[in-house]
């Protein structure tokens, strides 16, 4: 018997329109295997987690990997190692932000990225965090590629920053002539057929995958990412969308507070 928790998440207002949709691709790749699943459900963080047992186990459990990326083990948890999780809490703690990368909350090891080192990075010297965190559309289930620079599990202290990854995306948006949206917790699927029922598929330059249920709009040159919003928002009641303005961005880096 094998238990695995996939780095995909099934959260928010679609969040069982998510899972199913996880939950049938996880049985048509068990197809012709070895593989009984026991059980698939959702964690406290909306990580899908299931139980499966067979000949075939080992190759599936790469499978899942490969398809949807699994959640860490503390044992990953090293100086230099790069972790892949989800922004929660922004905004609630002055001293930083929080990253999940699936351990549940009681086991206290979210990872914080120090304000220090947010403005360091970001290049917001002695700004606040709410203001860093609005400037550059740092929101609640982002997901985010980060960087360990401390470990100290007996104190449950996990230090990290932003990876050059990370980095290099928000300045690519920041330098951009083009206009997003942040949509986070919706199917690609769903996303499109909205656009495509509020006549703004033509108005998309593309569509950029930031995780499996969380995409980027980039939006054309003539076409205002706020009249999109006002067209798709009340199709998806409740789904975060979030505006990553790029001359927005830079009025709000270089005013200081």
């Amino acid at each position: 018997m094998k238990d695995l928790t996939l780095r995909t998440r099934a959260y928010g207002p679609l969040h069982r329109h998510l899972f199913n949709i996880v939950r049938n691709e996880i049985r048509n790749l068990s197809l012709e295997l070895e593989i009984e699943i026991r059980s698939i459900n959702t964690t406290k963080t909306g990580h899908i987690k299931l139980m499966f047992t067979g000949e075939d186990e080992k190759f599936f459990s790469n499978l899942l990997r490969n398809e949807f990326g699994a959640i860490p083990t503390v044992s990953d948890l090293r100086v230099g190692a790069t972790m892949y999780g989800h922004l929660i809490n922004v905004g609630r703690f002055g001293f930083g932000i929080y990253v999940n990368v699936g351990f549940p909350p009681f086991e206290k090891l979210d990872l914080l990225i120090p304000l220090f080192r947010l403005r360091q990075q970001l290049n917001m010297k002695d700004q606040p965090l709410r203001k860093i965190a609005n400037t550059n559309v740092l929101v609640d289930n982002l997901p985010i590629e980060a960087l360990l620079t401390m470990v100290d599990l007996a104190n449950h202290k996990i230090e990290a920053e932003l990876s050059e990854k990370e980095l290099e995306r928000i300045m690519a948006w920041s330098n951009d002539d083009h206009e997003r949206l942040i949509v986070l917790g919706v199917s690609q699927t769903r996303l499109e057929s909205v656009l495509l029922k509020t006549d703004h598929e033509s108005d998309i330059y593309a569509i950029e995958e930031l995780g499996k249920f969380e995409f980027s709009l980039c939006c054309k040159r003539s076409t205002r990412a706020s009249g999109i919003l006002a067209a798709i928002g009340p199709k998806l009641k409740g789904v975060p969308i979030h505006l990553f303005i790029p001359r927005e961005v830079e009025e709000k880096r270089s005013v200081k507070t």
